[in-house]
């Protein structure tokens, strides 16, 4: 395999990274088929990317790449979360998406996103990095565990249009039933 190298996001990246991000939320929708992407979601991701990453000020660099010879085969985008002066944390970052090609997977690429990621973030001063994933995809949850990451909070979804009027046993019972979670987890 050729060598990959690691850069920050640049604009003229904009199209390689809509189409992994159509890809992850393919396999998004793969593992839990209540994830799908809007009809309109790459114009939606490509103006928030124009918005976000590269209109607006960010203390370290939010986006960065996997570069091969023959193009990107990775990407990591992320943030700064606003401050909540109801809780009381440190100035916390965030991790949004993760991305490698599957013929560039289990060589450490994607661990190496999101060392480099988290360098990044501490030096600007954000001690503590938070994501979330779907609670589906096991994998997911087993890789950001061995970085480091531990479970925080939960989101829970409930939708009317596919609740059972059966009680629900076990948190098993509720996601097959209608509702979904996500667990967010930080790393401090």
């Amino acid at each position: 395999m050729n060598p990959v190298t690691l850069r920050p996001l640049e604009r003229k990246d904009l199209e390689a990274v809509l189409d992994m991000v159509i890809a992850l939320n393919n396999n998004g929708t793969q593992i839990d088929p209540r994830y799908r992407m809007a009809q309109d979601g790459r114009a939606v991701m490509r103006q928030h990317m124009l918005d976000r990453w590269f209109a607006m000020f960010h203390p370290f660099p939010v986006g960065w790449v996997a570069q091969a010879e023959n193009g990107l085969v990775g990407f990591l985008s992320g943030g700064v979360l606003q401050q909540n002066y109801i809780i009381e944390r440190p100035p916390t970052a965030l991790i949004g998406d993760l991305w490698v090609s599957p013929n560039h997977r289990r060589p450490g690429l994607g661990r190496r996103l999101v060392e480099r990621y988290l360098e990044a973030a501490a030096k600007a001063g954000f001690d503590q990095v938070e994501v979330g994933t779907l609670t589906r995809d096991k994998r997911a949850v087993a890789f950001w565990r061995s970085l480091g990451f531990s479970d925080w909070r939960t989101s829970l979804c409930y939708s009317s249009t596919s609740a059972s009027s059966t009680r629900q046993t076990s948190p098993s019972d509720s996601i097959s039933q209608g509702s979904s979670s996500s667990i967010s987890s930080v790393k401090k």
